[in-house]
């Protein structure tokens, strides 16, 4: 695949990349078809998130619109998938000069009572068909959510296309965006839970094992760890304020021999130190860590920032949620890259609740001198 090539059609609302798989009834239908037999011109009242969804929308039904109109002087000039913002008196004078009654416009925009003298304003200059519909309602799922910030940092996630190591990751990342902007089904393979963060190919057995496991929760992750390696480890920190208790009650069952190489830390991992808090730096300043997990709901950068001193020093393999937030690809990714130029990127996606649900997605960030076998995480 040449995914610059596929990176473009993704964002550029190219209908030949959507599945086909989801289709809208109602209003939505009837207004594909209404906009098709009017041949009118398409202006669109509203260029922030409706108004994007709303020409995205449209153009994945294979309609062009001709242009945005935006009162905010901010985005005067600024191009949305091929269509250029003007401002209300550029309306005038376009339609002045083309004949009002050959435009029709939709409104998507939250206005209100404002509408009323939006539309009144639209048939004084000629206007007549007006579309007052919010087609953002479309994008409520949990794969599509994001889908406007995605499209705003277009370039922010070419530069971590060209960062990821693989072909699997980097196709991974545009099926992330590319299920988000078209509100479409996730359709590559994911990952069981019990296989998260582990990285086969660059975690093996004759490996030394420290582990951190940031966010330890109930104790699945270690679970999964035991069940990988067995009793091959060295020693796992798990780091879990809240649910400590849960955690400890959980991990009584496990003979006394693996049990004696579990701690469980009471505090969280942040990038400073209280009572409650600690650093990565701070805690491993005599300590060894080779492998550092982290779900942390949304907190990852901040622990990471705690901790660029000893992730700079010892090398750890790092496998970080990123899907709490939606520039965590971006953010995280550009972090450790600061950290050390030795970091090779990957991205991979487990099961999730909802296969149009962006979670459970991992970046790894390995060590060149740890990478196994080439490139390839699941051998």
């Amino acid at each position: 695949m040449e995914f610059e090539n596929y990176f473009e059609k993704i964002f550029s609302g190219d209908p030949s990349v959507k599945s086909g798989l989801i289709e809208y009834c109602g209003r939505e239908a009837l207004l594909k078809y209404q906009l098709k037999y009017s041949k009118k011109r398409i202006l669109v009242y509203g260029a922030g998130r409706i108004g994007f969804y709303t020409a995205f929308w449209l153009k994945q039904m294979g309609i062009e619109i001709d242009f945005f109109v935006d009162r905010n002087p901010a985005k005067l000039g600024e191009i949305i998938l091929g269509n250029k913002i003007i401002d209300w008196d550029q309306l005038e004078n376009t339609v002045n000069e083309r004949n009002g009654v050959n435009y029709l416009c939709i409104i998507a925009v939250n206005l209100g009572e404002e509408a009323n003298d939006i539309k009144k304003q639209l048939y004084k200059l000629g206007i007549s068909e007006i579309f007052d519909i919010n087609i953002g309602h479309i994008y409520d799922s949990p794969a599509s959510g994001w889908a406007y910030e995605y499209y705003q940092a277009k370039d922010e996630f070419k530069s971590i296309l060209n960062l990821l190591w693989d072909d699997e990751s980097k196709e991974t990342l545009c099926e992330l965006i590319r299920s988000s902007l078209f509100n479409d089904f996730y359709r590559l393979k994911v990952y069981p839970s019990f296989e998260k963060y582990w990285g086969e190919g660059f975690l093996g057995d004759e490996d030394e094992k420290y582990l951190a496991c940031i966010g330890g929760g109930i104790g699945d992750t270690v679970y999964y760890f035991l069940d990988k390696f067995s009793e091959r480890f060295n020693k796992v920190y798990c780091f879990e304020p809240e649910l400590w208790k849960v955690l400890e009650r959980n991990l009584n069952v496990l003979p006394v021999e693996i049990k004696q190489k579990i701690e469980i830390i009471r505090r969280y991992v942040s990038d400073k130190v209280s009572d409650k808090e600690t650093t990565l730096n701070e805690f491993f300043e005599n300590r060894k860590v080779t492998l550092i997990t982290m779900d942390i709901e949304g907190m990852e950068l901040i622990a990471l920032k705690g901790g660029a001193d000893i992730i700079r020093n010892q090398m750890p393999i790092l496998a970080i949620s990123a899907y709490h937030k939606w520039d965590d690809l971006i953010s995280i990714t550009k972090f450790i890259g600061k950290i050390s130029p030795e970091y090779k990127f990957f991205v991979r996606k487990y099961a999730a609740l909802h296969r149009m649900d962006s979670n459970e997605t991992v970046l790894y960030a390995v060590p060149v001198k740890r990478l196994r076998n080439g490139t390839n995480m699941h051998l």
